[in-house]
């Protein structure tokens, strides 16, 4: 791959704790259909309540949040830049359209008040006493964290939080589902050909089963919390080991299997394809796939390697290669060979209204090459969920899968690097265009 491991923190060193009623009311809030697919705004969230729960912060600056939240560079001046400011608006009227909806009976409360980005939590005994709310600070002292947590590290703290982030969301919501044992029943569908019939055809067949494989949210967390990749070999020797059994949050995450609910749209939407055959439609979790099923068999991955470490077989076989660094939260695409006015990276880029991203979707041979694997890989999960409505619905790729059919035959593999633009990065793809393209036989 053409990323390199980086060395982080010892992770046996974190130990479990005890959350308390304000830490469950921000999981709560995180799990909840008002955050689960705005991550900018749940990272906000996330970053601010740790800071004055776990590390008694009565004051956060702008400059630590545009750094820490918004990945700004060092030299980031928040009077020129107001997107600290742009999204501490959105926070608070997401936050109170929460409360109005999901969130009516919560006994705890986040509110985030104008002119300050440290959260209060209110404790309310019902809504008809909410007028006399009691209300729940942080420790005066800012240099002073709370005892539990005196002994962490912020990064160890960071990775129990998205630990029990995850738990949360399990328990709270549909944003994650469990899938080891999924099984697969298709929706009706109407007898036509779908937009790109000649690609699917050739992905579903009678004679053999066609492997459905999400992301793994488990594994992101396990890098996030370690700060670097693991690579595919990591991956499998991970459920083997017994390095972390003793510590609960990584120990959860090795038992459990969890994917997120854009993967399962995705799915969904495969299911529901005229060519799909319900008889040979397999949903295997990430943890779950052996070489085998990529040797003779069709597959689908979804999510790029840092998600879906099975991508890993097929990098040496791509011009586009996704590196991922968790160190500093960076992930761009390389392009190995840049022909004409192509750029030699591409990385996403964030600005006060809008949120520029990358995705590559690619078909390769299976390992014995007598079978395809369709790659969808995305630098975050607009990339990825733009990829995923391009496949279904853009005439644009359709002519030009027709044209790499046409020219090396069913055998013939191609990748599409797509420019993906929307609102902000919590906003579905406003604008998804290929800007790129190869073709091979």
């Amino acid at each position: 791959m053409a990323e390199a491991l980086l060395s982080g923190p010892d992770v046996t060193s974190i130990a479990p704790l005890i959350t308390s009623a304000e830490h469950a009311a921000v999981y709560r809030i995180l799990a909840s259909s008002h955050f689960s697919k705005a991550p900018l705004l749940s990272a906000f969230l996330m970053h601010v309540s740790r800071r004055a729960l776990d590390d008694g912060m009565v004051r956060i600056p702008e400059y630590e949040i545009g750094r820490s939240v918004f990945q700004r560079s060092p030299d980031f001046d928040p009077r020129q830049d107001n997107i600290v400011r742009t999204y501490a608006r959105h926070l608070r009227k997401r936050l109170q359209g929460y409360y109005e909806e999901d969130g009516a009976d919560d006994m705890v409360r986040v509110e985030i008040p104008k002119g300050t980005y440290v959260p209060v939590f209110r404790t309310v005994e019902s809504q008809s006493t909410a007028a006399g709310a009691t209300i729940v600070t942080p420790p005066a002292n800012e240099n002073v964290a709370l005892t539990k947590f005196e002994a962490w590290t912020s990064w160890q703290r960071y990775a129990w939080c998205l630990s029990a982030a995850i738990l949360v969301l399990a328990s709270y919501s549909a944003a994650l589902f469990k899938v080891a044992r999924w099984t697969t029943h298709p929706l009706p569908v109407a007898e036509r050909s779908s937009l790109l019939h000649p690609l699917w055809t050739q992905l579903f067949r009678p004679d053999r089963d066609t492997i459905v494989v999400p992301g793994d949210i488990g594994f992101v967390i396990l890098q996030q919390s370690n700060r670097r990749t693991f690579s595919l070999a990591e991956y499998v020797s991970w459920f083997s080991s017994n390095d972390l059994d003793s510590h609960l949050s990584m120990a959860y995450l090795k038992d459990q299997t969890y994917t997120s609910v854009l993967n399962l749209e995705i799915v969904s939407r495969l299911q529901r394809l005229p060519e799909a055959n319900a008889g040979r439609f397999v949903i295997r979790a990430a943890r779950n796939v052996r070489l085998d099923d990529l040797r003779n068999g069709n597959a689908i991955l979804l999510g790029s390697s840092y998600s879906n470490p099975w991508d890993e077989i097929f990098s040496d076989k791509l011009n586009f290669h996704f590196v991922n660094r968790p160190s500093d939260s960076r992930f761009w695409i390389v392009n190995q060979h840049p022909v004409g006015r192509e750029t030699r990276t591409y990385e996403s880029m964030t600005t006060s209204t809008t949120h520029k991203t990358y995705a590559v979707v690619a078909m390769v041979p299976n390992l014995n090459r007598n079978g395809h694997v369709l790659l969808l890989q995305g630098l975050d999960a607009t990339g990825t969920q733009a990829a995923a409505e391009m496949l279904f619905d853009s005439d644009d790729i359709e002519n030009v899968i027709r044209e790499a059919i046409n020219r090396y035959g069913t055998k013939g593999r191609f990748e599409l690097l797509i420019e993906v633009n929307s609102l902000d990065a919590n906003s579905h793809a406003t604008d998804g265009r290929i800007i790129a393209s190869r073709f091979q036989d």
